[in-house]
């Protein structure tokens, strides 16, 4: 489902909690996102942790019989931490927890969540899926019809759809996501690479190189490693 913006996908989101339900999300986390967290749902009795969710036993600590939402963003936007969305979706299993995952810096194209384990997917289409800087587009993604059904129903009640101009041009853009996302991971790296052996620079975050905390993780879960 195409919404507005991503924030307005991520609303959409949140809007299937309930006061006093328990979010767990991670500690580098894109700023928008953090502000409606903390700013506007945590006001209406929403209650969120955020952790590193590298590390297992940090997230276990948190859950709870409130815990009703996992949202994994990966990689994280600024800092390019990878969390493992297999090892989130196995804390989730058998449990009333959705896993939803924040998509946009690895798009479908490097990363599919829900092969993973994930219930839902975001994307903020504004960046890579349109892939023009001439569009601002949210996207969620599932695989149940009754997810969907709760999902579409929020969706039309609050109003943050797509409109039709910016539907076209974010279809314009997926038609060369593939092309785009390969030569992106190309530059990524070559940019990394030099940077890395600049000597005005002391720290690039990358998840290719070998010494990167989530490389082993970034290799299994994803095609390559993003731009």
């Amino acid at each position: 489902m195409a919404f507005s913006s991503g924030l307005g996908a991520i609303d959409a989101v949140v809007k299937l909690l309930q006061p006093g339900d328990e979010v767990i999300s991670t500690n580098d986390l894109y700023g928008g996102s953090y502000r409606l967290f903390r700013q506007v749902f945590e006001k209406m009795g929403i209650v969120f942790h955020f952790v590193d969710m590298r590390q297992l036993d940090v997230v276990k600590e948190k859950l709870n019989d409130k815990t009703r939402l996992l949202w994994v963003e990966t990689p994280t936007n600024p800092m390019m931490q990878v969390i493992d969305i297999k090892k989130m979706a196995e804390l989730t299993t058998g449990k009333d927890i959705l896993l939803a995952v924040d998509n946009t810096f690895a798009t479908p194209y490097l990363q599919r969540p829900l092969e993973l384990g994930a219930d839902i997917v975001m994307h903020s289409a504004t960046k890579y899926l349109g892939g023009h800087s001439d569009v601002v587009v949210g996207a969620l993604v599932v695989k149940e019809k009754e997810l969907a059904d709760r999902l579409y129903f929020i969706q039309n009640a609050s109003g943050a759809v797509c409109g039709p101009m910016d539907s076209f041009l974010t279809l314009r853009g997926i038609k060369t996501l593939h092309v785009r996302m390969q030569r992106h991971c190309e530059n990524g790296e070559k940019v990394a690479r030099f940077l890395a052996d600049h000597p005005a620079i002391e720290k690039v975050y990358w998840p290719g190189f070998e010494d990167h905390p989530s490389h082993a993780v970034a290799t299994e879960q994803m095609d390559a490693y993003g731009g």
